[in-house]
């Protein structure tokens, strides 16, 4: 494949782009099919672009041509950084550092043991295009390994390439524990509480009922959405903060550490757990919540909201 066949997603394709694009960390484009979408999955992504005639996936150009014109470099056994040189040129070595530390801490504070390992993709700075979904960064499981790709503009701001990397690799730790059954609203959360965020305003604006509570259904399909209606932005932010602040309560009431045993129940494949579960219809996530915390995922988003409004709001308002 020629480098100069890549158009860098303009023109028709860009047209065609959803509205709001799916939850993309977990869905594989609808585009790709078949022989295509198993070739991605396997991130083969040169051979999953030649096999498309036409209508190629912007995922699958942006990844496809940092995969024909970069290199690979391995930062540490179960960590992988895959670049274009010519672009980073000579942050190349402080970008690894950045992204290294970054997973360490999350490996550490989850007991992951960089099992699947990880390839953190920086795409091209042509493809960081206003347009292009999930240009904050994203997040898919692929197979040997769980694949990150990070927008080009993080190189230089380190503070938020380890923040983004943190986010995204808390997705591949959540996803790596949960065997990929872990719910969309409990990924972010995980993954927003892993990067630090804390929203004292949502607090303020979900205590006083001025932006809704969502149940546990309206936040999974909440979240995730990569909309560009002004109007929707708030309200996905909200959900964001949601699903954020739900985290943060189970911290609250129990250690950091009973999160990973959240992860590791939501992995368990074992007869019992999942026999109980389907009989009572309960989801992977409500079951596993259950088992671990000892109330059901509809009470634990009623508790949180209820701990949100009795407890003091922090003197920072970020």
């Amino acid at each position: 494949m020629d480098s100069q066949n890549f158009p860098h997603i303009t023109g028709s394709i860009a047209k065609n782009l959803p509205e709001a694009a799916s939850y993309w960390e977990y869905r594989p484009s609808e585009i790709m099919r078949g022989l295509a979408q198993e070739m991605y999955l396997q991130d083969k992504v040169v051979e999953a672009y030649d096999n498309i005639a036409e209508g190629r996936d912007n995922y699958l150009q942006a990844e496809a041509f940092v995969r024909k014109e970069g290199t690979q470099i391995g930062l540490m056994q179960g960590l992988t950084l895959e670049l274009l040189p010519k672009e980073v040129g000579t942050l190349v070595t402080p970008v690894g550092e950045v992204i290294k530390k970054a997973c360490e801490v999350v490996a550490q504070k989850f007991d992951f043991d960089w099992n699947p390992a990880a390839l953190v993709t920086i795409l091209s700075s042509a493809d960081a295009a206003e347009w292009m979904p999930s240009r904050w960064g994203y997040y898919i499981p692929k197979s040997p390994y769980g694949k990150i790709c990070l927008p080009f503009y993080l190189v230089q701001d380190f503070e938020e390439l380890s923040r983004t990397t943190t986010h995204e690799f808390m997705h591949h730790v959540s996803a790596s524990l949960s065997h990929n059954r872990i719910s969309h609203w409990l990924s972010e959360g995980l993954s927003t509480y892993a990067e630090g965020m804390q929203s004292h305003q949502a607090r303020i604006r979900f205590r006083s009922g001025e932006s809704k509570w969502l149940d546990p259904a309206e936040l999974d399909g909440s979240v995730g959405i990569d909309n560009r209606e002004e109007k929707m932005l708030s309200k996905i932010s909200d959900s964001y903060a949601q699903a954020n602040l739900i985290v943060h309560y189970l911290v609250a009431i129990e250690k950091e550490k009973k999160l990973t045993q959240l992860l590791l129940s939501l992995g368990d494949e074992s007869f019992l757990p999942n026999i109980e579960d389907e009989l009572l219809m309960r989801s992977h996530t409500d079951g596993a919540i259950r088992r671990v915390y000892g109330v059901s995922e509809r009470l634990l988003f009623e508790n949180a909201l209820d701990w949100i409004r009795r407890t003091p709001i922090p003197a920072s308002n970020s």
